[in-house]
């Protein structure tokens, strides 16, 4: 898979940083809260990240509490817990489910990438 030139991606004139501003833990995170239902292929694809990485995020996230697995016949579901907040203390007294939700209104909703079987 080759990497994608987000500047010619974006429209953009100017080159985009090496860095982002939310960590692969939040982008994830972000994206079961939207779309419950993903899996991690589908997470993989829409966050150009590999499977493998965001198996391993799934188990930090559960590890400490943010994000419940529940296995469903031949697959896991992930959902948000719902009492789930961010961990730095400057924002921790906001709910995570009420940051998602403000992010849906502003961005609208994130789909599922679309990934050939």
């Amino acid at each position: 898979m080759e990497p994608i030139d987000q500047n010619e991606t974006l429209g953009r004139s100017q080159a985009v940083p090496g860095w982002t501003l939310v960590t692969s833990h939040g982008l994830v995170l972000v994206y079961v809260a939207m779309n419950q239902d993903a899996t991690i292929r589908q997470i993989a694809t829409a966050l150009e990240i590999t499977e493998r990485r965001v198996a391993d995020i799934i188990r930090d996230l559960a590890k400490v509490d943010l994000l419940l697995v529940e296995r469903k016949g031949r697959r896991n579901h992930y959902a948000l817990k719902p009492d789930a907040r961010f961990r730095h203390p400057i924002i921790a007294d906001v709910p995570f489910d009420a940051f998602v939700a403000w992010l849906s209104r502003w961005s609208g909703s994130v789909k599922h990438a679309q990934v050939a079987d």
